[in-house]
Protein backbone atom coordinates (compact mmCIF):
# COMPACT_ATOMS: atom_id res chain seq x y z
CA UNK A 1 0.00 0.00 0.00
CA UNK A 2 2.64 2.06 0.46
CA UNK A 3 4.46 1.70 -2.87
CA UNK A 4 0.68 2.43 -4.90
CA UNK A 5 1.00 6.31 -2.49
CA UNK A 6 4.51 6.90 -3.37
CA UNK A 7 3.73 6.49 -6.75
CA UNK A 8 1.18 8.74 -6.83
CA UNK A 9 3.11 11.16 -4.86
CA UNK A 10 5.57 11.24 -7.12
CA UNK A 11 3.07 11.23 -10.42
CA UNK A 12 1.26 14.64 -8.91
CA UNK A 13 5.02 16.19 -8.12
CA UNK A 14 5.60 15.10 -11.81
CA UNK A 15 2.37 16.78 -12.88
CA UNK A 16 2.93 19.66 -11.09
CA UNK A 17 6.39 20.68 -12.22
CA UNK A 18 5.28 19.81 -15.77
CA UNK A 19 2.51 22.94 -14.85
CA UNK A 20 5.29 25.00 -13.73
CA UNK A 21 7.50 24.87 -16.18
CA UNK A 22 4.82 25.17 -19.66
CA UNK A 23 7.05 23.24 -21.82
CA UNK A 24 5.05 21.59 -24.38
CA UNK A 25 7.35 19.59 -26.65
CA UNK A 26 6.58 19.05 -30.34
CA UNK A 27 8.15 17.49 -33.22
CA UNK A 28 7.19 18.34 -36.99
CA UNK A 29 8.68 17.39 -40.09
CA UNK A 30 9.30 20.10 -42.67
CA UNK A 31 11.20 18.78 -45.61
CA UNK A 32 13.49 21.15 -48.06
CA UNK A 33 10.66 22.97 -49.97
CA UNK A 34 8.85 23.36 -46.39
CA UNK A 35 12.37 25.30 -45.30
CA UNK A 36 12.53 27.58 -48.81
CA UNK A 37 8.70 28.89 -47.95
CA UNK A 38 9.75 29.51 -44.70
CA UNK A 39 12.90 31.36 -45.44
CA UNK A 40 11.29 33.22 -48.17
CA UNK A 41 10.42 36.46 -46.29
CA UNK A 42 13.66 36.79 -44.38
CA UNK A 43 14.96 36.37 -48.21
CA UNK A 44 12.75 38.86 -49.39
CA UNK A 45 13.59 41.42 -46.92
CA UNK A 46 17.45 40.62 -47.20
CA UNK A 47 17.36 41.40 -51.32
CA UNK A 48 15.12 44.73 -50.49
CA UNK A 49 18.02 45.96 -48.21
CA UNK A 50 20.82 45.08 -50.65
CA UNK A 51 18.82 47.33 -53.34
CA UNK A 52 17.56 49.94 -50.71
CA UNK A 53 21.24 50.38 -49.34
CA UNK A 54 23.13 51.88 -52.04
CA UNK A 55 19.91 54.35 -52.52
CA UNK A 56 20.54 55.28 -48.97
CA UNK A 57 24.30 55.50 -49.37
CA UNK A 58 23.66 58.24 -52.21
CA UNK A 59 21.63 60.09 -49.98
CA UNK A 60 23.80 60.31 -47.36
CA UNK A 61 27.07 61.45 -49.69
CA UNK A 62 24.98 63.80 -51.31
CA UNK A 63 24.16 65.56 -48.02
CA UNK A 64 27.81 65.73 -46.79
CA UNK A 65 28.72 67.00 -50.07
CA UNK A 66 25.82 69.99 -49.66
CA UNK A 67 27.51 70.35 -46.07
CA UNK A 68 30.71 70.92 -46.73
CA UNK A 69 29.95 73.16 -49.79
CA UNK A 70 28.26 75.19 -47.47
CA UNK A 71 31.16 75.30 -44.79
CA UNK A 72 33.07 76.00 -47.92
CA UNK A 73 30.93 78.87 -48.42
CA UNK A 74 30.72 80.51 -45.24
CA UNK A 75 34.17 79.95 -44.96
CA UNK A 76 34.85 82.13 -47.68
CA UNK A 77 32.13 84.94 -47.51
CA UNK A 78 33.38 85.27 -43.52
CA UNK A 79 33.88 88.82 -42.26
CA UNK A 80 35.58 88.96 -39.46
CA UNK A 81 34.76 91.60 -36.60
CA UNK A 82 37.68 92.97 -34.46
CA UNK A 83 36.44 93.77 -31.28
CA UNK A 84 32.85 92.48 -30.90
CA UNK A 85 32.46 93.55 -26.85
CA UNK A 86 32.32 97.04 -27.62
CA UNK A 87 30.04 98.42 -30.29
CA UNK A 88 30.97 100.89 -33.19
CA UNK A 89 29.66 104.27 -34.08
CA UNK A 90 27.43 102.80 -37.11
CA UNK A 91 26.32 100.71 -34.86
CA UNK A 92 25.00 102.78 -31.71
CA UNK A 93 22.16 105.32 -32.88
Amino acid sequence: LMDAAEEFVDFEVDLLRRRLQGVVEETTRCNTWCKLKQSLGLTIIGLLLICISPCLMWKNEGRHVKELRRIDFCKNKAVVIDNSDVPTDEHTG
